[in-house]
């Protein structure tokens, strides 16, 4: 039977155009009434009448049975009204049969497929959402909401159905070209289809998406993109496949180059100790002597002291294109032999007895035996002034206006009063330091010093030579005449700070020349001073300046190297003093009075601080500062540092390089720094 579903805006309406729709007559169809019409608020709301209308098929209507015309006949004889709800139940259990179950009026999706069932009163309805396309009776449908009907052939479709993304890669060279890693991001395919939907009136067509990683990259298109970058390494297989294989964004190495072997610079191997060792020791009978906590280590004549090792050369490697890398250039030591030492095939042996003394920075090695000068009682007028090239020990005081100078170390047992102590080592004295002048490892901070100065001057004359080489290169007429005359107008025009500091430098060299045991300080301030100093037209060339730029980083490294252990302060107390060390101070008594004290590592002072400035390149360790009459009392750190004390006095002044801060009140374990602000902060 043909059968077609028709709307209208009641019953009759509905019925008239599906009988027109079918061209047939009332008498040959039945009438199911799909949904009643109902009356909206100012037509919000409202609904259409839907009937089913079938054509019937040709049979004699049985007795006792209503025929169509008698079953349209009670339709058309309905008040105009639309039918109430007992007249909808006559409507459902008229011979108009109305399928009854759990998906009665009701539409869903099974396996992509539209499937629905039409209710007595009404039909199921669906949204339509982005992604999906609904065909009815292979037509694209525009709404995005429809009544669907059991008459009707129904199609979805998904929009994009597959996705597909290729694997994304690349290969990335690093600058010494020894490694070329691969970067793998794994493409995918993304499939569509339409989400299956449980039975109801209403539902949402809505997609549902799958997605599967699927790496595309082979090994093909890798090695042939390393052709192309000429690349001739082998390749790390293993590497290759994981990348291949990869589910996931990864980096593989997958060609690895040979890298240089580094060589090694010539070194000192020492055979006898160097170090002055710290600690008591007992005697043969059990006993400790409380005086003796250093022990000083000395050599024999004939003694091995160190051995010389010849610089180890490195191997070459290779870049992944097989270019080759050569190894570091490796040096060997430059032995400065001093006195009481002789060297026997690369073995440094002493002819001397006493202490042997190394001192290294950088390439320069200068090794020699200190002597020991003993002075038995006090330094005075009767003794005179003492001045050694070796270590001295001093068995009394030093009384004032006296003056100690050593190359090694002094150590005094009692007082030094209003004297002057000047050693390359260290200083070291069991009695009380009054109103006078202490330096120890006065070369290191000389040599420091000098670094600096050199430093910046070091930048100017790179700047100076390339303008040089420049203004040659434009004009021949300099390189004939001399450089002097275009030095000066450089000094005078670009670099005015120039002279300035290189006279300082050339001053301070030959102000301290017997403290400086490496000449290269020496020859450096005369070549300063006779290409920017004078005023001669010397000779002066593009290599003349060249080979000065190659002394002063040579001197740069050695002034760059740190501050030995041997160069330290160790006293009881300090009275209105000043205290100079490349190395670390401890005083140990009961403390320091109105004085300065600079050291170049840490600050130990085991009792009380009151008034003075101390500064410590490292940290500072005080047990108890400042004092109640309010005398100032500073201690300064490096802006890295930290200060620690027992028992600090409102009053005392903390600096962290630039950076001060003074205490409003009494603390008590105390340790304070900086912050990465630049705050001063208290932990």
């Amino acid at each position: 039977m043909r059968s077609i579903v028709s709307k209208g805006k009641d019953v009759t309406e509905a019925m008239n155009i599906g009988i027109e729709e079918l061209k047939t007559s009332k008498k040959e169809v039945h009438i199911e009434v799909l949904q009643t019409p109902k009356e909206g608020f100012f037509g919000i709301g409202s609904k259409k009448a839907v009937v089913k209308v079938t054509k019937k098929e040709d049979k004699a209507v049985p007795a006792g049975e209503k025929s169509s015309d008698g079953y349209f006949a009670e339709v058309m004889n309905l008040t105009s009204e639309y039918p109430t709800v007992d007249e909808e139940k006559y409507f459902n259990h008229s011979e108009v049969n109305m399928k009854k179950d759990d998906t009665s009026g009701k539409v869903w999706v099974n396996k992509g497929q539209l499937n629905c069932t039409p209710g007595t009163t009404q039909l199921p309805m669906v949204t339509v959402k982005e992604g999906v396309e609904l065909y009815r009776n292979q037509k694209l449908v525009i709404e995005k909401k429809i009544f669907i009907s059991p008459e009707d052939t129904y199609q979805l479709k998904v929009k994009n159905e597959v996705q597909v993304q290729e694997s994304q890669w690349s290969l990335k060279i690093d600058k010494r070209e020894l490694t070329v890693h691969l970067t793998v991001e794994p493409g995918y395919h993304i499939t569509r289809e339409v989400k299956d939907m449980e039975a109801a009136e209403h539902i949402e067509l809505a997609v549902t998406e799958t997605k599967e990683i699927v790496n595309t990259l082979s090994q093909e298109k890798v090695i042939n993109r390393l052709k192309e970058l000429s690349i001739k390494h082998d390749i790390n297989e293993i590497e290759l496949i994981k990348a291949l294989r990869t589910r996931q964004s990864q980096t593989f190495e997958i060609v690895t180059g040979i890298p240089p072997t580094e060589g090694k610079n010539g070194w000192i191997e020492l055979k006898v100790k160097t170090k002055i060792e710290d600690g008591l020791k007992e005697n043969e009978f059990g006993r400790i002597n409380f005086r003796e906590s250093k022990t000083i280590p000395t050599v024999e004549i004939d003694d091995i002291i160190a051995i010389i090792h010849p610089p180890v050369q490195g191997s070459s490697g290779y870049t992944v294109t097989y270019a080759e890398l050569p190894a570091k250039q490796v040096y060997p030591l430059i032995l400065r032999e001093g006195r009481g030492i002789k060297v026997v095939d690369d073995q440094v042996i002493a002819t001397e007895f006493g202490r042997p003394k190394i001192d290294q920075k950088g390439k320069l090695v200068n090794i020699s035996i200190m002597d020991k000068l003993l002075h038995d009682g006090d330094v005075n007028l009767a003794s005179g002034n003492i001045h050694f090239s070796g270590d001295i020990e001093i068995t009394g005081e030093i009384e004032n206006g006296m003056v100690i100078e050593s190359q090694g170390d002094i150590h005094t047992a009692k007082n030094i009063n209003m004297s002057t102590c000047t050693a390359s080592g260290a200083i070291v004295s069991r009695g009380n330091i009054n109103k006078s002048d202490l330096s120890a490892g006065k070369n290191n901070m000389l040599v420091t010093e000098l670094g600096q100065l050199l430093g910046v001057m070091q930048s100017n004359t790179e700047r100076m030579f390339s303008a040089i080489k420049q203004l040659t290169n434009k004009s021949t007429n300099f390189a004939q005449g001399g450089l002097q005359p275009l030095i000066r107008i450089l000094l005078e025009e670009k670099f005015k700070d120039f002279t300035p500091l290189a006279r300082k430098y050339v001053e301070l060299v030959k102000k301290n020349a017997h403290h400086l045991e490496d000449d290269r300080w020496q020859k450096s301030a005369d070549s300063i001073s006779k290409l920017f100093l004078t005023s001669s037209n010397g000779t002066a060339s593009i290599q003349t300046i060249s080979n000065l730029l190659d002394q002063m980083q040579d001197l740069l490294e050695v002034s760059g190297t740190s501050v030995e252990s041997e160069s330290y302060v160790h006293v009881l107390n300090v009275l209105n003093s000043h205290i100079n060390c490349s190395g670390n101070v401890l005083i140990e008594g009961r403390g320091c009075v109105n004085s300065k004290i600079h050291s170049g590592g840490y600050l130990k002072i085991r009792g009380i601080l009151r008034g003075g400035e101390v500064y410590a390149r490292l940290d500072a360790d005080i047990n108890e500062t400042g004092a109640s009459s309010g005398t100032l009392t500073t201690i300064a750190v490096s802006s890295d540092q930290k200060i620690k004390i027992n028992k600090a006095k409102e009053g005392t002044v903390l600096k962290f390089g630039k950076r001060k801060h003074v205490l409003t009140d009494d603390y008590h374990l105390l340790v304070a720094k900086l912050n990465e602000h630049g705050d001063v902060i208290f932990e």
